[in-house]
């Protein structure tokens, strides 16, 4: 009995210990892979549900694991009467869940983009062309792809976050590093948790070989 009391009592204080080390980081990893298994066991069905509906069941999920975890409002700063830092919460736990809901970001993406209540008229495609391929960096957010100016050896960094024409090129990164490349992509501001601000992305859309 004593070694069942003890071993609840070292479990309790080890999961107390372990909330007080959580960084926001971390935080917000746990809030959008919860949210991905709340919309995800929901039962929707992506391909015909409404974008209202869906964007509505995600910021439910967000707000049913946000309140899960009472160190939160400290740590992310949110509060419900204000607006702006739970559209700000919205966004970066969004950008967390592009790895661990892909599809359905790509969806909310895809909505986001059609949506002429929120913008007037689509991003444009910009266009770079004589570009090296340096690295392709993956982290918990989502895939990077640095290039360099073969004119000027200036450097571009790009969002990987759809499927875009030429993708499939970085099955062999090694070849990539001996060709030159054209780029098209689009720009679109994110909140940043670094910075807690909003910044500009380029997100690539095409990469065809010069």
């Amino acid at each position: 009995m004593k070694k069942t009391i003890t071993t609840a009592l070292l479990c309790l204080v080890s999961g107390f210990l372990f909330a007080q080390e959580l960084t926001k980081d971390e935080l917000v990893e746990i809030i959008s892979n919860e949210s991905c298994e709340c919309i995800n066991g929901k039962g929707l069905d992506f391909e015909a549900i409404d974008k209202q509906k869906l964007e509505l069941n995600f910021g439910l999920c967000i707000i049913e694991s946000y309140t899960k975890h009472p160190e939160a409002s400290e740590l992310l700063n949110v509060s419900f009467n204000d607006d702006k830092s739970l559209e700000a919460l919205g966004e970066v736990v969004a950008l967390k869940m592009m790895t661990s809901c892909p599809d359905i970001m790509s969806l909310m993406v895809g909505n986001y983009l059609e949506d002429d209540s929120i913008a007037t008229e689509a991003p444009q495609n910009n266009t770079l062309n004589g570009l090296a391929f340096l690295s392709l960096k993956s982290n918990q957010q989502f895939n990077t792809l640095s290039f360099k100016d073969t004119s000027n050896g200036r450097t571009y960094s790009f969002l990987w976050l759809e499927y875009f024409d030429g993708s499939q090129l970085f099955e062999n990164e090694k070849k990539l590093k001996k060709q030159v490349f054209n780029i098209q992509y689009k720009e679109q501001d994110f909140y940043d948790p670094k910075i807690n601000d909003y910044r500009n992305f380029k997100i690539i859309t095409k990469l065809t070989v010069q």
